[in-house]
């Protein structure tokens, strides 16, 4: 039992220094004010998922119990403890790499001449350079929408 205990703990910890993908961001929104601008630019990125804490746990546990099937004393102690650690790993990759969602970042110039990037789920053909738009922030998020026409 200690060993499994040993291994969830590494399989967490390794699961929390996991690199993510350098484009990989987090949206949400709760607007309360609004600002108008003009998008600059734009370019594609991938919202980060969040990983499921019982993902990892299934993972290691799974890993576990096949690294303990691997030979005997120490060994089997090494490869149960290398399982755990391996499954929690992939299953908490496994698991924020399916929520993850296409994003695109917009530089917007406001009417103040302030450039500001907002990362929202979309693409970058959803605006264009000169596009007329409103930023809209409030509660820790931002987001841009187009004016209509």
């Amino acid at each position: 039992m200690k060993q499994v205990l040993l291994a969830l703990g590494l399989a967490a910890v390794l699961a929390a220094c996991s690199t993510p993908d350098p484009n990989a961001v987090r949206a949400s929104s709760a607007p309360q004010t609004v600002q108008q601008g003009t998008v600059v630019s734009t370019r594609a990125v991938t919202i980060a998922g969040t990983a499921s804490t019982a993902g990892t746990v299934t993972g290691a546990v799974a890993g576990a119990a096949l690294g303990s099937q691997i030979g005997g004393g120490s060994g089997q102690t090494v490869a149960t403890t290398a399982g755990a650690a391996a499954g929690g790993v992939a299953a908490n990759q496994a698991t924020a790499a399916r929520n993850q969602q296409a994003g695109v970042e917009v530089i917007v110039r406001l009417e103040n001449g302030q450039q500001i990037a907002v990362t929202q789920p979309g693409n970058p053909g959803d605006f264009l350079a000169g596009d007329p738009v409103q930023v809209v922030s409030g509660g820790g998020s931002t987001t841009v929408r187009r004016v209509p026409r």
